[in-house]
């Protein structure tokens, strides 16, 4: 019986900011910048480990925002983000690694 090695996955990022800015890069490259609004992005990434990371700017107390990821369809472990309103700052920011199989 043959046996085939993954060397690739499905990865999806859906993101929300009202009243403000996210940013959000993957593997030091920028996938997501928006201004109020709800954005979406599927691609395809090699298996091995990956890098992300992502920031808020806004108004302390009003500034909303959500992140959602997942790998082959599985949410990415601390990152489910949201919704969450700005509190103690204008600015808040996050990363993590995660391995894709």
């Amino acid at each position: 019986m043959a046996r085939f090695k993954t060397l690739s996955s499905n990865f999806y990022i859906s993101t929300m900011v009202e009243h403000g800015t996210l940013t959000f890069f993957l593997d030091g490259n920028q996938i997501i910048s928006a201004r109020d609004s709800i954005d979406s992005k599927e691609m395809i990434i090699e298996s091995g480990g990956h890098e992300y990371q992502w920031q808020v700017n806004g108004k302390d107390g009003l500034t909303r925002y959500s992140i959602r990821m997942t790998n082959n369809g599985v949410a990415v472990p601390g990152t489910g983000v949201g919704p969450r309103t700005l509190k103690g700052g204008d600015t808040d920011f996050s990363g993590g690694e995660f391995r894709a199989s």
